[in-house]
């Protein structure tokens, strides 16, 4: 299969209710150059990006909203991975160190967990290939089935700090 890039990382979509989706803020650890739709740690009291994959290893307090600034002490918004709180992202498989193939969606991708990686060109998605690192619990498909896409999925407890189901 050919190299596959994401045309976007890790989105927001809503909470379970239909509440506006709750936006954190955090402060900027130095040095970060992370993408909007990044997953982030609390370290020393900032935040920074997840080391790859996010699982119960690597667990993450959220997505980021924005972008980095790369400046020390700036405001992080993120959307925290709170019960409840569905993100859709792409479902792509690994192909070797930080390389994507496609994935097509199939109906039997609901109801599976995976990893959540990052590519080379520091886009987040839900890694088809990796099994074992729980992170993203596939709730339904975005896109048509048949096709390479999105998903809606949950962060399950085991890759939160806040270990609500």
């Amino acid at each position: 299969m050919a190299n596959y890039a994401p045309p976007q990382g890790i989105v927001a979509v809503r909470i379970a209710g239909g509440f506006d989706i709750p936006i954190a803020h955090g402060i900027e650890s130095a040095s970060q150059t992370y993408t909007a739709g990044a997953p982030l740690v609390q370290s020393s009291g900032k935040l920074v990006v997840v080391t790859s994959p996010v699982d119960a290893s690597h667990p993450t307090v959220g997505f980021s909203v924005a972008a980095a600034t790369g400046t020390t002490d700036h405001d992080a918004p993120y959307v925290e991975a709170i019960a409840g709180m569905l993100f859709s992202g792409y479902l792509l498989a690994t192909s070797g160190s930080n390389s994507t193939d496609t994935h097509t969606l199939a109906q039997t991708d609901v109801g599976t967990t995976h990893a959540i990686a990052v590519d080379a060109g520091g886009k987040w998605y839900v890694d088809y290939s990796d099994t074992s690192d729980h992170a993203a619990y596939i709730v339904s498909l975005l896109d048509a089935i048949g096709t390479v896409g999105r998903v809606l999925f949950r962060v399950v407890s085991a890759a939160t700090p806040y270990q609500s189901s």
